[in-house]
């Protein structure tokens, strides 16, 4: 089956209603519906469904009397920045192995001849970063404006004036996933976005830093990272700010007062490893040059696509990890050692397409 090429638009629309959009907020992205049929035996195949038509007429949408308002999918519109990997539909159908019958069956959908031809889908998700306007059709309201280059926070609200939420909307920069807290007032993380934005993957040189860092990737052993990290403030008071002879010094006493310490991670092991590492960066005179030396000073720059292609340890840090253990030095396992080795800039790991790599 042939059929004629559309012109390749640089943007596309998708359509929905306003009692969606707290998910899609939420999560900070669009993602594929299970309800659309592609293969011939008629087994779901997800997809965002998306249109190069400014109107959702062209997707076979009506506005409907009937239907509240917020629940009406002609209200709602996405302008996408278009990407390779969204396909037109009817070139997709065919390399998917369509059954024909079932094509022209989706076809009659359509409200007028040829509508089909502006269709296009995603199979993956579509990130909020992609998305440069959401409107409301029907009020006229902007919701956010990518262009307008700035953060936005934004309430949706339904017909009844009744808020769905609010939200705070990303400014226009690419993050890696972890640092990209973007999302409802609920789950937005300022601390972690502003730690992947000025520190994560930037070499450090400073050795009260470097010990901190090695201290809480030590600590974070079985948390996560962000609870570590709101924590900080109170591991700089607690441990004398990082004064390496101060805490090296350290006595039962002051061990017992730690304990007590509701501000860190109250785990006996955990900080008499501080004491332990503290007197073994002394031996060593310069916690720096140690670390440094196993990469001749350099940092290793990665160049990964994807969060996902990210190693938990490689060969480089099980042979530091087996050297610091030998030192004395306590929680140096192979994963804690990569992490801290990301956190201190021997290793940047900002994905390619991160605005702040090479920042």
């Amino acid at each position: 089956m042939s059929f004629d090429k559309p012109a390749n638009p640089k943007v596309l629309y998708h359509y929905t209603c306003t009692a969606f959009l707290s998910e899609i907020l939420r999560t900070r992205y669009l993602k594929p519906s299970t309800s659309n049929y592609s293969l011939s035996d008629l087994s779901l195949h997800p997809v965002v469904w998306l249109t190069s038509s400014p109107t959702p007429d062209n997707m076979g949408l009506l506005f409907r009397d009937d239907m509240p308002d917020y629940l009406n999918k002609t209200y709602v519109r996405f302008t996408i920045r278009k990407k390779p990997s969204m396909r037109n539909w009817l070139e997709w159908s065919i390399e998917k192995g369509m059954d024909e019958d079932l094509r022209q069956v989706i076809i009659a959908t359509a409200l007028a001849e040829e509508t089909h031809k502006t269709w296009y889908v995603a199979e993956g998700v579509i990130p909020i970063n992609d998305i440069l306007v959401i409107e409301n059709l029907k009020t006229g309201e902007v919701y956010y404006c990518k262009e307008a280059g700035v953060a936005t926070s934004l309430t949706i609200r339904q017909n009844n004036d009744r808020a769905i939420g609010s939200f705070n909307m990303p400014d226009n920069k690419t993050r890696c996933a972890w640092g990209d807290t973007w999302a409802s007032c609920k789950d937005s993380d300022p601390l972690m976005r502003e730690y992947h934005d000025t520190e994560w993957g930037k070499p450090c040189h400073d050795e009260r830093k470097l010990f901190e860092m090695l201290t809480l990737e030590g600590a974070q052993a079985g948390l996560s990272w962000a609870t570590i990290l709101h924590k900080r403030e109170n591991y700089r008071k607690a441990f004398d700010g990082w004064n390496i002879k101060k805490i090296a010094a350290y006595e039962e006493d002051k061990i017992a007062e730690l304990l007590l310490d509701s501000g860190i991670v109250r785990n006996r092991l955990k900080i008499r490893s501080v004491v332990t590492n503290a007197q073994t960066v002394l031996k060593l005179g310069s916690l720096n040059d140690y670390i440094w030396s196993f990469v001749d000073g350099k940092q290793i720059i990665n160049e990964w696509a994807a969060m996902s292609e990210i190693p938990a340890m490689t060969e480089l840090s099980d042979r530091i990890s087996k050297d610091m253990k030998k030192r004395g030095f306590k929680f140096v396992g192979s994963t804690i050692v990569y992490s801290y080795m990301q956190a201190i800039g021997v290793i940047n790991d900002h994905i390619l397409s991160c605005d702040f790599r090479g920042c």
